[in-house]
């Protein structure tokens, strides 16, 4: 496994800020997170890079693996925005697939689970969020 500077391990490589302008007004920055799933795929929510509504996807969009250790950015060259998302705000389906221009260079991927155990759901959504962890180093800090 690789180290970022710290003694931490690949999964917290593949997770970092996910930052978008706003789509109706690029004045405005929308913040959230991210796991990288692939080499160059991002999962996150969907309002972070879609308001809803006729909005639009926001643009641009990046990614940081790998914060607060690593800064460089990767861009999105595609949003994939659930469409019960997009037409209805539907918090269940408050889900986005980011498609990079490059490839991450990070040393791993975060992965994806189906068909959890109720007593880690709420409703049919897993509670369980991949990034950010209570355990040191970061000690549930928040992302800046």
């Amino acid at each position: 496994q690789k180290s970022l500077k710290t003694n931490s391990t690949y999964v917290y490589a593949s997770c970092g800020p996910v930052r978008s302008l706003l789509s109706r007004d690029s004045r405005y920055e929308s913040r959230g997170s991210g796991a990288a799933i692939g080499r160059r795929i991002v999962l996150t929510a969907a309002h972070v890079v879609h308001e809803g509504g006729q909005t639009g996807i926001n643009s641009p969009i990046w990614f940081i693996p790998g914060h607060p250790f690593s800064s460089r950015k990767y861009y999105a060259k595609t949003a994939y925005v659930a469409k019960n998302w997009v037409e209805k705000q539907d918090f269940y389906s408050d889900i986005a697939l980011l498609v990079l221009n490059e490839e991450m260079d990070i040393p791993g991927y975060s992965g994806i689970a189906a068909n959890i155990k109720e007593e880690r759901t709420v409703g049919q959504t897993d509670r369980f969020l991949p990034c950010y962890p209570a355990q040191p180093p970061f000690d549930d800090q928040k992302q800046q």
